[in-house]
């Protein structure tokens, strides 16, 4: 069961109705936006939201400029920022590259918080992509934190 919902409503209810009912003991959910990446994913689910897989898209290690945003985010928030924050910082980066120098697409090139940023239209895409931002499916017991070095059980994409 991939969750495509709000977070943390309807997320957390979804989550806590499939574990307690036994009929659906052998489901697998998956929350591919990120939620289980969240400290407070662990806090409001405890065991019940362990062992989701959910994508993060991080390196192994943050470059110099994704250290010092995450370092700039955490003072506000208490807390490291998930990667969600950072593509975030990446997307309004890119954004003001375009608007600033009238770049088409495939001549953005940005260093985002995450690696270098460039866009390309994969085969029979209508659109243009990051092709290749850092990432890694994870299915962590406890979430891990964003440039902590911790990966999940998961395996790198």
């Amino acid at each position: 069961m991939l969750l495509l919902v709000g977070y943390p409503e309807p997320a957390v209810s979804i989550v806590r109705s499939v574990r307690r009912d036994p009929r659906l003991a052998g489901v697998l959910i998956g929350a591919p936006a990120g939620q289980p990446d969240s400290a407070e994913w662990a806090a409001v689910l405890g065991s019940d939201g362990a062992g989701v897989p959910f994508l993060r898209y991080l390196p192994a290690q943050l470059d110099p400029l994704g250290a010092q945003v995450r370092d700039q985010l955490q003072a506000p928030l208490g807390e490291p920022p998930s990667f969600v924050a950072l593509a975030g910082y990446d997307a309004i980066a890119v954004l003001a590259a375009v608007l600033r120098t009238d770049a088409s697409w495939a001549e953005v090139a940005v260093t985002g918080t995450r690696g270098p940023i460039r866009f390309a239209r994969p085969p029979g895409s209508a659109g243009w992509q990051w092709t290749a931002p850092p990432g890694c499916g994870c299915s962590p017991s406890a979430p891990a934190r964003p440039g902590s070095g911790a990966s999940g059980s998961g395996s790198s994409t």
